[in-house]
């Protein structure tokens, strides 16, 4: 909704927003239908990554290059019915366990994100994109006061095609900001 590799004039991207307000209170209005775990049942700090088989390897890789930092953290990779026994056992042979999602929806493209992170038995999670490959162990991130004080730590997505007709993630009238009431921070 700004210039950019999309240039839909915020006047259009606008007339989305009631349609994602609209399944943002759906998905919530389900979660209330649904039994939740007590807070009690979260443990720990953890990695949550999420896709289908097209992201198996991507996650293999990285999976790969965290333990190579010496990053111990134990990671959950959900999947929405769609990974195979052999995913599953490279996951396991590379120290992720393959969990199945259970919260209801219909999960295309990257919607897979917010269940995978509500499901997860972390008691702190850092979501981490099959895609993005950390250059050190993420682990202290946990440990920042950033973390300490707000107990959540948010970066844009810079790519340019996540979010069409909204636009980057990074963009002042990303869609994403718009439902969570949260400002752009331009110089972050």
């Amino acid at each position: 909704c700004q210039p950019g590799s999309h240039s839909l004039p915020w006047q259009r991207c606008s007339q989305y927003l009631p349609a994602e307000e609209m399944a943002l209170a759906n998905f919530l209005a389900d979660l209330d239908r649904i039994s939740m775990p007590s807070a009690s049942a979260f443990q720990g700090k953890g990695i949550v990554m999420s896709g289908g088989a097209k992201h198996v390897l991507q996650a293999l890789a990285n999976l790969d290059v965290l333990r190579s930092h010496r990053s111990y953290l134990p990671v959950e990779f959900w999947h929405a019915f769609e990974l195979e026994d052999a995913h599953c056992e490279a996951l396991a042979a590379s120290g992720a366990v393959c969990r199945q999602l259970q919260v209801p929806g219909v999960y295309k493209g990257w919607s897979t994100v917010l269940p995978a992170v509500m499901s997860s038995s972390f008691q702190h999670v850092l979501w981490m994109d099959t895609d993005v490959t950390p250059l050190m162990a993420p682990d202290i991130l946990f440990e920042t006061e950033a973390y300490k004080q707000n107990g959540a730590l948010f970066w844009p997505d810079h790519w340019s095609q996540d979010c069409y007709p909204f636009g980057e993630s990074s963009w002042p009238n990303h869609v994403a900001l718009q439902l969570l009431q949260l400002k752009h921070n331009k110089s972050d």
